[in-house]
């Protein structure tokens, strides 16, 4: 039997937070949790990790473009649906380029809302293997040591093996060392692998 799908549907109004669940349970592919505090949401989004957010734009004490931007500074990206009933072009533009899927007026239309979660869900099972590649990759970046981290933000950007050796006062030999030791850690073979990894860790979220 194939595992249920993780939703979490974050809304403050009770009654509207049931009504999605009850219809994302109906399809019989979801499982879904629902939230009416935002805080609350944040607290719990770790343990449960969904594979989609389904949320309202206004909720009291704290906006859903501002829940988006709590999850980015923890690096969790999650596709999320913004339903909202003051659909607006600066709400619109904000949770767009902060990451959302998409963005639902209310009332919506429940076939619509059912296939854009499935969509949703389809692209973080898509995404999921780069993700992981991605969180490796930064965990890897922790273990370095400052210094490490000087010389490689240099590597990648370019710099002269001469020029990096001058500016942190080491010798050719010990630079060279410092070069296999970084390369070692991030768990890539060269130079242009390492940037193009450092460039997909800094690249904003995909909504592609």
């Amino acid at each position: 039997m194939q595992e249920k799908v993780r939703v979490c549907v974050v809304d403050d109004d009770e009654t509207a937070c049931q009504t999605t669940c009850k219809l994302l349970d109906s399809v019989g592919e979801f499982e879904t949790y629902a939230f009416t505090s935002p805080h609350q949401f944040l607290q719990e989004v770790a343990a449960i990790d969904p594979c989609c957010i389904v949320m309202d734009m206004r909720m009291p004490g704290m906006t859903g473009a501002e829940v988006q931007q709590k999850l980015l500074e923890r690096d969790v990206n999650i596709p999320i649906l913004v339903l909202t009933g003051y659909a607006d072009v600066p709400t619109a533009v904000t949770v767009m380029k902060q990451g959302a899927e998409t963005l639902i007026e209310k009332p919506y239309e429940p076939n619509d809302l059912i296939e854009k979660v499935r969509e949703a869900v389809e692209k973080r099972r898509r995404l999921a293997p780069l993700e992981e590649q991605k969180r490796q990759a930064r965990q890897a970046m922790e273990r370095l040591s400052e210094e490490e981290r000087e010389i490689m933000n240099m590597m990648v950007t370019g710099a002269a093996n001469k020029v990096i050796a001058s500016k942190l006062s080491l010798s050719p030999r010990t630079l060279d060392r410092r070069r296999s030791q970084i390369l070692e850690k991030m768990g890539v073979a060269s130079v242009p692998e390492l940037a193009n990894l450092i460039g997909r860790l800094n690249a904003p979220p995909n909504n592609g």
